[in-house]
């Protein structure tokens, strides 16, 4: 085994969910042309105009068709199009489910993206912020019948959840961009402010503001205060905000005689108001939102010294909803879609890649999805029970290819819970090829792209999870299928056609490969400041009278806390972590637990699997840089003296905590888990001051 292969490896020592000895029986490949079932859809994209990337998205709601559903779903999805090229829509006909447009950007853009929450609530209801109008403490509810008909008297869901870490607010939203590198507060990539939903709020009504927005971002000047925003649009928030707090049904403690109204301590605008006095930036909007940041490009002068610490790494990222509460089922309803950031100078990732097959590289975007209305409240489901998985809206579909040709497959796992773990089959003769070349949207060095197991394990995915891949088609046609181990086939290939000419295969030379950027060197431990310990498990309480109780997860003992920053980081500084995992085959969570955290990447230089390893198994560099990863699960065994006892897993992880300071954080990927509780709030704070002390 080679001791450099960093990537799969690591992977198959943490996705404890899969059973990676025990893939299906391989299917025979078909000696027919084409393949059955669907075409792979084409997701439209909105592209950057010069150097700006300028969308209009919008959270709508509508009967959309699910595969393998039987009738329509009243699901929540992104709409979106380009406001300076109309042409550029998606999408074009939205009756079925599927991923919200394509974003592709350029290292170095300017992203300016007009964001409208237009869901009708009454099309959800029960589902809206039940506990703001006082119908209940906070959380969703939902009860079952029993064998009569009647509505049992037992307390389905919540059941002991309290509020905030329980399911609501699901009409809310906001915009996480899933693996940028950029100002995770104001108009960044900022999951901490709420969109309530206000169908009657448009383009039209807050386009000039918005600009005014936009022009200062693009002069590097983005708002840093409540003050900084237009006078209009702010005018304009705290009369909604009000007439909000004025008029909302509320029939709960301390109700108005007309039902109407809420209470002084659920208002929205006077929490603005204490933030915005305290010079913080406020959490509540409603209808819109501007989202405006700068995609950093890493330069040096000529002195040698860089405009940033870390740049931002060009390839496949995605973006989503993340209201704590409502993440899971707004991804369930599919409110994802990918982010495609590009190098295309001659040495870029894009680029350079792009000049080896002669600008003939055609790219694949594949989002792999699961739709449901329906909450799994308990945790991940890896089996063929749960929401079955769906690439651009359908499932099993088929990619075409030429004999020989080589494609870029860019995959994004955009699931809430669905591990995924496939090889492609095939029977005699060749079959498929790849070779992986980014994880996480981050390229890999040329030593692990170079390695000669890279292509030839399993393609894993964690919920989160994107990998880059070169694939190549066999000179032989047919239908070839990339398989699951548990699920089965999850998307066919069909070979068919003229075969290229002249066929060209992968990079085998280093200068025929994407030159890796300075600021993805490898961390120094040298430089690390702070080592930390940070473990994920749960646990579960008696049952009340006349209800149930749910496990309960948590970080480091304890579920989110508003108002409570968990962890502080210093700007400009490396920290090592190790990440634990106390949860095993004997709880109710089967799967290890998939670390994400936000702004900044990170470096896994050891795995502990105690279900699988003796000892840690020490990874050697050059390192991968992941943004999410699955903490293997603990092993329980019995103590001397008696005793149950857990093993846990864990992995070892160095990161940079540079360029930005800000609010942000961490949570568990499987997102029931992290609407339920497991997230923590983070701070980076400046290392600086301006005052001095002699």
């Amino acid at each position: 085994m080679q001791e450099n292969n960093t990537v799969k490896m690591a992977i198959a020592a943490v996705v404890a969910a899969v059973a990676l000895t025990s893939l299906l029986p391989p299917a025979q490949a078909q000696t027919a042309p084409t393949c059955a079932g669907p075409a792979l859809p084409t997701v439209g994209q909105i592209t950057s105009n010069g150097n700006k990337l300028q969308a209009v998205i919008k959270v709508v709601n509508g009967e959309r068709t699910v595969p393998g559903s039987a009738s329509p779903q009243m699901l929540r999805y992104f709409e979106g199009y380009n406001p300076a090229d109309p042409s550029q829509k998606w999408p074009v006909t939205p009756s079925a489910a599927g991923p919200g447009p394509t974003l592709r950007a350029e290292i170095g853009d300017i992203v300016q993206i007009t964001l409208l929450n237009q869901v009708k609530v009454e099309d959800f209801a029960g589902t809206l912020d039940a506990g703001i109008e006082g119908r209940t403490t906070g959380c969703d509810e939902s009860r079952k019948l029993n064998a009569d008909g009647t509505v049992a008297v037992q307390n389905f869901y919540p059941a002991d959840d309290k509020y905030p870490n329980c399911f609501h607010a699901s009409s809310s939203a906001n915009l996480h961009f899933h693996g940028t590198h950029v100002t995770p507060s104001t108009t960044g990539d900022n999951v901490l402010i709420t969109v309530r939903p206000n169908p009657k709020v448009t383009e039209e009504d807050v386009r000039e503001s918005f600009q005014e927005v936009f022009k200062r971002c693009a002069l590097g000047e983005e708002p840093k205060k409540w003050e900084d925003l237009p006078q209009a649009w702010r005018d304009d928030q705290r009369k909604l905000l009000k007439e909000y707090d004025e008029t909302a049904p509320y029939i709960g403690p301390g109700r108005n005689p007309n039902g109407h109204g809420l209470p002084s301590d659920l208002q929205l605008w006077p929490k603005n108001e204490t933030a915005i006095a305290h010079g913080l930036w406020p959490q509540y909007y409603t209808g819109s939102y501007p989202s405006c940041f700068q995609i950093p490009r890493y330069t040096e002068d000529n002195s040698g010294e860089s405009n940033v610490r870390m740049g931002q790494s060009p390839g496949t990222h995605w973006y989503h909803s993340h209201k704590h509460g409502s993440t899971s089922l707004n991804l369930f309803n599919g409110l994802a879609g990918a982010f495609i950031i590009t190098d295309n100078s001659p040495t870029g990732y894009d680029g350079k890649l792009q000049s080896f097959y002669g600008g003939k590289l055609e790219e694949k975007v594949l989002v792999i999805q699961q739709f449901t209305t329906v909450l799994n409240l308990m945790s991940a489901n890896t089996g063929a029970t749960g929401p079955p998985l769906a690439i651009n809206g359908e499932r099993v579909p088929a990619i075409t290819m030429q004999p020989g040709q080589v494609q870029l497959w860019r995959m994004v796992n955009a699931t809430v819970q669905g591990f995924v773990n496939a090889k492609f089959v095939t029977t005699g003769g060749a079959g498929i090829a790849f070779k992986q070349t980014a994880q996480d949207g981050v390229q890999l060095a040329w030593k692990s792209y170079s390695d000669p197991q890279n292509g030839k394990q399993a393609i894993e995915l964690s919920p989160a999870n994107r990998v880059d891949l070169l694939v190549q088609a066999p000179a032989e046609p047919g239908c070839y299928v990339l398989q699951d181990a548990v699920l089965g086939p999850i998307l066919n290939v069909t070979v068919t056609d003229d075969p290229v000419s002249p066929a060209k295969g992968f990079p085998v030379a280093e200068g025929d490969y994407p030159t890796q950027p300075e600021f993805l060197a490898d961390i120094d431990p040298s430089t690390v400041r702070l080592r930390r310990e940070v473990t994920f498990g749960s646990q579960r309480a008696a049952a009340p009278p006349n209800g149930r109780s749910l496990r309960q997860f948590t970080i480091d003992g304890k579920q989110f806390e508003d108002q409570v920053i968990n962890q502080v980081m210093l700007l400009d500084s490396a920290e090592e972590w190790t990440l634990y995992s106390t949860d095993n085959a004997n709880t109710a969570n089967i799967v290890g637990h998939p670390f994400h955290i936000h702004i900044n990447p990170f470096q896994i230089f050891e795995v502990f699997d105690p279900n699988t390893m003796t000892e840690p198994l020490k990874l050697s560099p050059p390192f991968v840089w992941w943004d999410t990863f699955a903490i293997p699960q603990g092993k329980e065994v019995i103590g001397e003296n008696g005793e149950k006892v857990v093993i846990p897993g864990y992995f070892k992880m160095r990161s940079r905590f540079v360029d930005f300071t800000g609010q942000y954080v961490q949570h568990c990927h499987i997102l029931a888990h992290e609407d339920r509780g497991m997230m923590q709030l983070l701070e980076v704070v400046n290392n600086k001051t301006v005052l001095t002390h002699h």
